[in-house]
């Protein structure tokens, strides 16, 4: 088959830097990463400003323990105490929503920069919609679940609406404490799932046309580590068993992220769901992990230097004429922002070059095997 041709790829993962268009990609993703981090930092900062200015941290101190005042309830005759709600919104909820969006951002942000890279390497794509950022969102958990659990359900949907409603109920509690209760039995049953299923698909998955997994074996490492841990309280040999599943757990995750490095362009270019988008990718990368893990290495050498290169020179320059050292602090925090973008475009469009030359030495198509492969 041909291992991929790195001089090629690094070429191509670096065209960007000599099309005009990359201003307005660098640019748009500049503007969104200082818009999220404002929105963000913005809220404490505006809250906690007039404190830091003082030097007081007695003052911060108090500021929480005003907004963590228990509310008294007297319901029947009996006192129900539970945080401010202040507090939970602040830091809490208001977080979680603006992470939310910044996820959805982020994806859609990624399906354009994809779109400039597939025009680059003169790779066809459907319209974009926002369904397919729906679908997109979808696949971004399904990859991360697979990476995760070496497993993933066309189902799958219904454990992450269980998870919200357990982390919603979570906060509520702050009300009515026994919400933490149902809270806790929601998610130990999602525990449960997450045990059993894979003991299902073991025996079962190869005929359940809805699952997508690695590997049949990989599906009992989750088993065998729940089992593991109950044991280990017995006997110092299943502490020993336990820490080498665990590592051998961390490689077959990176093993995982490897097999699944495609999905995101099959899922742009071809037009596909989630489920068949991660499934095609398995079959893009069969037998060419170390191919993939190459460029990925080069992907990690070229980030590393585009952000250490940059810092070091500026460091150097700073600590010649002898700047104080809030302006080195300042400087670790703004080269992030504006080297982020280059690197993101580097690795989107590597990313795109590993998926074509593997398109090109592949016959495969959009929609793929839908059992639980054996290998």
């Amino acid at each position: 088959m041909g291992s991929l041709n790195y001089s090629e790829l690094v070429k191509f993962s670096f065209s960007w830097a000599s099309n005009r268009e990359t201003i307005k990609y660098v640019l748009l993703l500049l503007a969104v990463s200082i818009i999220f981090l404002v929105l963000f930092v913005g809220p404490f900062l505006l809250v906690l400003a007039p404190f830091l200015a003082a030097g007081s941290v007695g003052l911060i101190y108090l500021l929480f323990s005003l907004l963590a005042i228990p509310l008294s309830l007297e319901i029947g005759g009996n006192e129900l105490v539970s945080m401010a709600l202040p507090a939970v919104i602040i830091f809490l909820a208001i977080p979680l929503a603006i992470k939310f969006v910044s996820v959805i951002v982020d994806l859609y942000i990624s399906a354009l920069v994809n779109f400039f890279a597939f025009r680059s390497a003169k790779i066809t794509y459907p319209k974009f919609s926002l369904s397919r950022l729906g679908r997109f969102f979808i696949l971004f958990l399904a990859e991360a679940f697979l990476v995760s659990f070496f497993w993933v359900h066309r189902k799958i949907w219904i454990l992450g609406v269980a998870a919200v409603i357990g982390i919603i109920l979570a906060c509520l509690s702050i009300i009515n404490p026994a919400l933490l209760t149902v809270s806790f039995l929601i998610f130990w049953g999602i525990a449960l799932v997450l045990i059993i299923a894979p003991l299902y698909l073991f025996f079962a998955g190869e005929h359940n046309s809805d699952a997508v997994g690695v590997n049949k074996y990989f599906l009992l490492f989750l088993p065998v580590l729940v089992v593991l841990i109950l044991l280990s309280s017995l006997h110092w040999l299943f502490i020993i068993l336990l820490a080498i599943v665990l590592v051998a757990y961390l490689v077959v995750i990176f093993y995982c992220s490897i097999r699944v490095f495609c999905s995101t362009p099959v899922f742009l270019s071809k037009g596909t769901g989630a489920l068949d988008s991660i499934r095609t990718s398995l079959i893009l990368t069969k037998g060419r992990v170390v191919d993939v893990f190459i460029a990925m290495l080069i992907w990690g050498l070229v980030s590393i230097l585009l952000f250490v290169v940059p810092l070091t020179i500026l460091d150097s320059i700073l600590w010649y004429i002898h700047t104080p050292p809030s302006i080195g602090i300042f400087s670790v925090v703004v080269i992030p922002f504006v080297i982020g973008p280059l690197i993101t475009l580097f690795g989107v469009f590597l990313k795109v070059g590993v998926y074509s030359q593997l398109l090109s030495k592949t016959k495969v198509k959009p929609t793929a095997s839908k059992q639980v492969p054996k290998n």
